[in-house]
């Protein structure tokens, strides 16, 4: 399924793009590799300085092919950065969040890059044409376990996959009507998709939030994560049967068979990418998504060129390059505006009160309690204003290290932030995988979240307070 794309027929500023991202990467994983070794202590200043310096020239060379979403970060940032000036640590403040903005950026960008393979691959066509012509009794799991699984491996380029899948499979629905076919599958996307957050180390919320907290049993939250995802999916499904009864039973098209093979090889790729990304881990201490900045290029570059192993290598690397060049526009906007959210969430930190904030919490007197609960509120609500929720959870993040008159458990703490960021993803109608199944199905976003999810959105909140009132007492 793999097309030929020529590097030299691209646009000569998607080809300068490509090479300005590429740079990024390498000087982090230099970085990355660099960090635990003293005798190379000059040089990984002076590549951490440079990673700093390349993303905020990234930002500028990649200002004509922006949307207003990146250029009104970008002002937001700016602006932030003069307000900052003044502080007597501006420069240790600012060159850290830019290390963070790299760093995000770099992370999202080699994941995303990921489903430029996915989507050439006839297996994972084959996989999702499998989950969403299931019969109608199966077709909510399927769907919502599917997405979930695949998810965890491709990320934002899971829902993007299988949203047109979905529609194509609700048009040969001969047991309800059309629509009503196409809102049940791709509310079950959206509900399995949503809680990989949750737990899922391939994740940008798992990257960010576990460098910023220390002292977090991944055991544990993985384990809780895993648990509360299972419970969520299946409270979607009981709403989804609860709405609209159980299918009447009619004859549905011939099911395609079970593609052994393609599952095989979906498998074998998942397995592949984390048996690496663990190995790294253990073996050189990375975090997990350290580990996977290393590892996801050379994995996307195998599987481009398995898809065309008919070809000479020479041509086969050619094309591989050409398909990776001509996604740099898109994968550098996603970069930006990622790297650019972190950013502001850091610096935003600085320009607060945090010492009033603090003598204020501790006359009010906040339990742990009420600051998980809160989180997801607060996060869910700037998403209606088209805040990422990767703001919030780096300001929020951020500011808990400054606040120690707030004991919170930095487990509970990254878990109830996953929450709020996994919980936006069916509330607001601006989050990231919502504006990207909305892109690419037609369907407006205030559709697929408050008309579709809403009430499911606010039931799972209501079980998440259950179940922190639980883990608090």
């Amino acid at each position: 399924m793999s097309e030929s794309i020529s590097f030299s027929a691209l646009p000569r500023r998607t080809r300068w793009l490509a090479l300005a991202l590429f740079v990024l990467m390498i000087a982090e994983i230099f970085r990355l590799c660099l960090a635990s070794s003293e005798a190379f202590e000059s040089l990984l200043t002076a590549i951490l300085w440079f990673a700093r310096g390349w993303f905020v020239f990234v930002c500028i060379l990649g200002l004509p092919v922006c949307s207003v979403r990146e250029k009104s970060l970008m002002g937001l940032a700016a602006v932030l950065t003069i307000a900052l000036v003044r502080h007597p640590n501006a420069d240790e403040i600012i060159g850290s969040a830019l290390g963070l903005a790299a760093f995000i950026g770099v992370f999202i960008a080699v994941l995303t890059s990921m489903k430029e393979a996915a989507a050439r691959s006839r297996a994972i066509v084959d996989v999702g044409i499998f989950l969403t012509t299931q019969p109608a009794q199966k077709r909510f799991l399927s769907v919502a376990l599917g997405t979930h699984v695949l998810g965890a491996f491709l990320n934002f380029g899971a829902p993007g996959l299988m949203a047109p899948l979905v529609q194509k499979g609700a048009q040969h629905s001969v047991s309800e009507p059309v629509k009503v076919t196409e809102q049940r599958q791709m509310s079950a996307l959206i509900r399995g998709f949503s809680w990989i957050l949750l737990w899922a180390p391939t994740t940008l919320t798992q990257a960010v939030l576990l460098g910023l907290f220390v002292e977090v049993d991944y055991a544990f939250l993985v384990g809780l994560g895993l648990c509360t995802a299972a419970v969520m999916i299946l409270l979607g499904l009981l709403m989804d049967r609860h709405d609209w009864g159980r299918p009447v039973a009619r004859p549905e098209r011939t099911m395609p068979e079970r593609p052994s093979q393609a599952i095989r090889v979906v498998s074998l790729i998942c397995s592949g990418l984390f048996a690496a990304t663990y190995a790294l881990k253990f073996a050189a201490g990375f975090t997990v998504a350290e580990s996977l900045v290393i590892t996801a290029p050379s994995a996307t570059v195998l599987w481009l060129l398995a898809q065309q192993k008919t070809k000479p290598f020479k041509e086969g690397m050619q094309s591989t390059v050409g398909i990776l060049t001509g996604a740099a526009p898109s994968l550098l906007r996603s970069a930006i505006a990622l790297g650019l959210s972190g950013y502001i969430g850091r610096v935003s930190i600085y320009l607060l009160p945090v010492e009033d904030i603090a003598a204020w919490i501790e006359t009010a007197s906040f339990s742990p309690f009420v600051f998980y609960c809160a989180v997801p509120v607060i996060i869910t609500i700037g998403g209606q204003v088209a805040l990422s929720p990767i703001i919030f959870v780096v300001f929020l993040g951020g500011l808990l290290s400054e606040l120690p008159g707030l004991d919170v458990d930095p487990t509970l703490a990254v878990f109830s932030l996953s929450f709020g960021w996994a919980l936006s993803m069916a509330a607001s109608p601006n989050a990231t995988a919502t504006l990207v199944i909305s892109a690419v199905s037609n369907i407006p976003p205030t559709t697929l979240t408050w008309k579709w999810n809403g009430r499911y959105a606010i039931l799972c909140y209501g079980v998440f307070v259950a179940l922190i009132f639980a883990l608090t007492r």
